[in-house]
């Protein structure tokens, strides 16, 4: 398996795989990824020195998502472990080396902030020597070039406190950089600006969302009430012309009385016509004419055992 430098995570990740619950030391991986050749590039000597800061700021800050890797420290010395119980590791090994004991963290930081391409997979928030994070050290450096980098271009927690519970503007005070204390407070201000953008246009979202979702509400209980004006009209309409039929036993208009009851029926009817013109029964289900029926059988019931002029009429 060959990795690039981009993916040197992943290329530890692989090596230790290979030797799980054994423990090693920053020099051993590096000699490993080297002879194993899973890294191809650790072979060009003429960047042995860069390559050796970028193993060592991959280890040091190995991102949460390596569960099975783990970091303990051997005599002080740095040490990743493959394993699924920690517990069961021996810490007694004795191998360090000149690679791991002369360890600068400036210059590993320094390379964060100019190459953060082949950093893709750091927890930026971690500390990197048990004690600091890399802004904590980019404050304890005189060039703010380099902590404006590191703003630049990470999601930093400035909140966030080291080993000796300082945050890294109070390390930058210490140290008299006032340029970096700006850096720090325009950058803190810029991300509480942008999070209550955020939040705005979240809750303007929501709010959109809202008043669609009240509109479309809106619109439904307007439809509801067209379709209940509709069902109460056409039951009035049929009553009135059943009720006409059962009278005068046909549809006969010449022959009878014009009264108020003949001009509800002629009205009833007409209003019947545009019921069909406009195919409002089209609007209405199954249920809609069941409920229509049972209310009919309900009205027409209680009109024939009270209506004797009605019961006559129909005998005769």
């Amino acid at each position: 398996m060959e990795y690039n430098l981009q993916d040197i995570d992943k290329a530890i990740f692989y090596y230790l795989s290979l030797y799980k619950d054994q423990p090693k030391s920053i020099s051993q991986i590096f000699t490993g990824l080297e002879t194993d050749d899973i890294v191809l590039e650790f072979k060009n000597r003429n960047e042995h020195n860069l390559n050796v800061i970028k193993l060592k700021t991959s280890c040091h800050i190995m991102n949460d998502k390596f569960k099975p890797i783990h970091k303990i420290f051997i005599k002080g010395v740095l040490h990743l472990v493959y394993t699924d119980n920690i517990n069961d590791i021996d810490r007694t090994l004795d191998n360090i080396s000149d690679l791991e004991t002369d360890f600068d963290f400036k210059e590993i930081v320094k390379d964060i902030t100019l190459n953060p391409l082949n950093y893709p997979h750091i927890n930026i928030n971690n500390t990197i020597d048990e004690m600091d994070t890399p802004l904590h050290i980019c404050c304890q450096i005189e060039d703010s070039n380099y902590l404006e980098k590191l703003l630049d271009y990470y999601d930093i927690d400035t909140n966030i406190k080291n080993a000796s519970n300082q945050k890294a503007i109070d390390v930058a005070i210490s140290n008299n950089f006032s340029n970096h204390v700006n850096l720090i407070n325009t950058y803190h201000y810029n991300k509480i600006i942008t999070n209550l953008k955020n939040i705005n246009q979240k809750v303007q979202a929501e709010h959109n969302l809202q008043t669609e979702q009240t509109t479309y509400l809106r619109n439904q209980m307007d439809i509801l009430s067209d379709h209940l004006i509709s069902l109460w009209s056409l039951m009035i309409v049929l009553y009135n012309i059943v009720k006409f039929v059962i009278i005068n036993k046909s549809f006969d208009f010449i022959n009878i009385d014009i009264n108020e009851n003949t001009l509800y029926t002629i009205a009833s009817f007409i209003t019947l016509q545009l019921f069909f013109n406009k195919n409002v029964f089209s609007l209405f289900s199954i249920k809609h004419y069941i409920i229509l029926g049972l209310t009919y059988m309900l009205c027409y019931y209680e009109w024939f055992i009270n209506n004797e002029y009605i019961i006559n009429k129909l005998e005769l």
